[in-house]
Parts: C-alpha cells; sequence; structure tokens
C-alpha cells in the first residue's frame, strides 16, 4: 500500500439523528458522512481517532460537549473552504450565523452562495458545525444530509443552551 493509501478504519455510529459513517486512518479522523440505514457490524477498533471521535460524539449528544477536538485535515480543498470551515468552527453552540456572516467574516461578503457550497463540502459535519449557518432571512436554508437533521440539531442545542441558562441540566432527548 503507497503512503498515498494509508488505510483507514471504519466505524458506523448510530445517532439520534441518523446513522454516521466514521473513517479515521492513524494520523487523524478523516471524514465523518451521513448514511441511510445501515446493518451495524462494527469491530473492535484500537483506532484512537476513531475513538476519540465516539467518546466525544457520545458527550455531545448527552448534551455535556459543546465543541470538539479531534484530529482532522483538509486536504483537496480550496484556502477558502478551509477558511469558511475554520470560522464554522467559532459559531458558538447553540447560536447560528448566515451564510452572510460568514462571507464577511472571512473578509468576502459577496461570497454567500460560495459559503453555502463550502459547507454542503464539509468532511466533518457536527465537528465543523455546518448546521449553525442558516439563509439571512432566519429560514434553515440547506443541509447536504437532510434538513429534518439540521433543525433537530439546532432545536437540540438550543434546548441544552436554554436548560443550561435556567439550571435545569436534566438530560434531553433529541429525537
Amino acid at each position: 500500500m503507497s503512503d498515498n493509501m494509508e488505510r483507514c478504519d471504519i466505524y458506523i455510529y448510530k445517532s439520534p439523528v441518523g446513522f454516521l459513517r466514521l473513517m479515521a486512518n492513524s494520523k487523524c479522523l478523516k471524514c465523518i458522512s451521513f448514511i441511510d440505514d445501515w446493518v451495524i457490524n462494527n469491530y473492535e477498533s484500537n483506532n484512537k481517532h476513531l475513538l476519540m471521535t465516539i467518546k466525544q460524539l457520545d458527550e455531545y449528544f448527552a448534551g455535556n460537549r459543546r465543541s470538539f477536538h479531534i484530529s482532522r485535515e483538509f486536504q483537496n480543498c480550496s484556502g477558502f473552504h478551509r477558511s469558511v470551515w475554520k470560522s464554522l468552527c467559532n459559531i458558538p453552540y447553540g447560536e447560528t450565523r448566515s451564510y452572510k456572516d460568514i462571507a464577511i467574516i472571512i473578509g468576502n461578503p459577496l461570497a454567500c452562495r460560495a459559503v453555502g457550497n463550502a459547507c454542503k463540502s464539509n468532511p466533518y459535519p457536527l465537528i465543523v458545525p455546518c448546521h449553525r449557518v442558516i439563509s439571512s432571512s432566519g429560514s434553515l436554508g440547506g443541509f447536504s444530509p437532510n434538513i429534518y437533521i439540521k433543525e433537530k440539531l439546532l432545536d437540540f442545542e438550543k434546548q441544552i443552551t436554554h436548560n443550561f441558562r435556567n439550571g435545569h441540566l436534566e438530560s434531553l432527548m433529541i429525537y
């Protein structure tokens, strides 16, 4: 196997909003993708990047994690995409920004559609929270896996934030 074709471990994660395929090599998490119904036939993996991702996703869906700290790399992408994805990581948990807001933040205020395309091609949904980007009108805009998933994630984060601010720390269901 060549250096460019390093073996990836795959894990199917059953989340409250659907199945996620996690792929990692020995260096980092390579990607997360939403997939249709899947027969979960996971094997025991000792891949530290998969294990860390699973742990942090469990914490996120339990309402105990607001951001992710997982090794990842953005290969084969433009500087524009990289700047969009970096700015998405700065959107606070439970809040949203518009595509236009992100375009302004990265210094390209006319690039709203391009920001949307960068969100669509994000290899790390949830980890790089593209679900927190909405249209300027306040509508949800798009979400490549499924707009229903985006709505559920935003509602979930708002509930957690609201309950935390009001001293209600019980676990919430995202369904």
